[in-house]
């Protein structure tokens, strides 16, 4: 199946939108979105903030900002797991 995602970001004071045709693959289109955002991301020279994804005119912004933070704690919690 394939999704159009739309998400709109400000970075460096200036605001922004990019939108892309991703073939979902069997995974969520939340996971899709938020992999799309990443990648946005590391062609941002100063990061971004997110603002709004559209997912075939449906707002999911709030599914992909949990996504990210549980991303972000997940990855915090296997850092603190040292072997000493």
């Amino acid at each position: 199946m394939t999704v159009i995602i739309h998400i709109h970001y400000t970075s460096s004071g200036s605001r922004s939108y990019q939108r892309a045709e991703i073939q979902l693959r069997g995974k969520s289109k939340e996971r899709a979105a938020l992999d799309f955002w990443k990648w946005i991301q590391k062609r941002l020279p100063y990061g971004g903030e997110l603002e709004k994804v559209l997912v075939e005119k449906e707002d999911i912004t709030e599914a992909v900002l949990e996504l990210e933070k549980q991303e972000q704690l997940k990855a915090f919690y296997a850092a603190d797991d040292l072997p000493f």
